[in-house]
């Protein structure tokens, strides 16, 4: 991470940043004056950012970018804790990958032993990259939501989103199981797309400058729920301090569930691997994940990792 790529990171999150009732990215100066009121550690106001101090921002013409002035940002931006905890590793300059020494055979030994982690576990659970694509998933998951199908017409595409957790969840397919009628401002409200959006947009956060990021993102945006769901996080987030999500919905496979998804980094000296892991909150919905593993197919190896550059 430099300077540079940091600024394209703060540039594409104004970019998806709209102040109240207004269906316009926030601009420069929007920016500048939603730092008015923005305080130094020491807690004395320091005044608004300048347009043409936040253009060096995003240009990565600064010769120096100080933490408060990445809290300013990450609060007049609007980003959740989550979300803000990302900018400023970002603006570190200073990533886990650089600090780690590790050779390709070594981080093909971490992305082995974390499939095999999620093998052996009794629950649903599966991997994805900083991307949001599914490295693999064990049978548990693709039991829960019936993805058989799905995942055999992933495999005939050579979209490079079909493998992406995102494009799987707004699939047709799942969307017809899992939805209560056609209405967009009510599908699938009990699995919270708007969650797995903010989600997406926290472990991609740090990786917004990369052009694999910019394809996966525009390749997203032509699926009609996605942008519904994007816009709607856009224009009102619902802040997040911890990393997981929890469920209770009727599932037309298994009745009545209710569960914790919990996320976990996995440092490697290529990009972070998440895997994420699925926690049974009561009886009955433990039972269903003990049935899923007696019938699981194994371990699905599916999105190649680290994803390739794009030609």
């Amino acid at each position: 991470m430099n300077k540079k790529d940091f600024g394209k990171i703060v540039r594409s999150l104004r970019d998806h940043t709209y102040l109240p009732g207004s269906n316009s990215s926030m601009t420069q100066e929007e920016l500048s004056k939603e730092t008015a009121d923005i305080v130094d550690v020491t807690g004395e106001k320091i005044g608004k950012f300048t347009v043409p101090f936040i253009s060096k921002m995003e240009n990565g013409r600064l010769a120096k970018i100080l933490y408060y002035e990445v809290s300013a940002i990450a609060k007049a931006l609007r980003l959740t804790n989550l979300e803000r905890k990302e900018l400023h590793f970002a603006a570190s300059q200073i990533t886990d990958q650089e600090d780690l020494s590790m050779k390709q055979g070594e981080a093909n030994n971490i992305l082995n032993e974390t499939c095999e982690a999620i093998e052996k576990i009794r629950v649903p659970a599966y991997i994805l990259d900083v991307y949001g694509n599914v490295v693999a998933a064990n049978g548990q998951i693709v039991n829960l939501y019936n993805l058989t199908d799905v995942l055999k017409a992933a495999a005939d595409s050579d979209s490079i989103i079909r493998y992406h957790y995102l494009n799987i969840f707004l699939s047709d397919d799942f969307t017809k199981a899992f939805k209560t009628d056609s209405s967009l401002e009510s599908i699938a409200p009990d699995y919270k797309i708007r969650t797995n959006i903010q989600f997406f947009n926290r472990i991609s956060l740090r990786y917004k400058y990369k052009e694999k990021y910019k394809i996966i993102f525009e390749e997203l945006s032509k699926n009609e729920l996605f942008n519904y769901y994007w816009y709607a996080c856009c224009k009102s987030k619902t802040d997040v301090d911890s990393n997981y999500i929890f469920y209770n919905y009727n599932n037309p496979y298994y009745g009545l569930l209710r569960y914790y998804a919990f996320d976990v980094a996995v440092n490697t000296n290529h990009e972070e691997l998440y895997m994420v892991i699925y926690t049974p909150a009561d009886k009955n919905t433990s039972d269903a994940f003990t049935k899923m593993a007696e019938t699981s197919n194994g371990l699905h190896r599916l999105s190649k990792w680290p994803m390739p550059e794009p030609k």
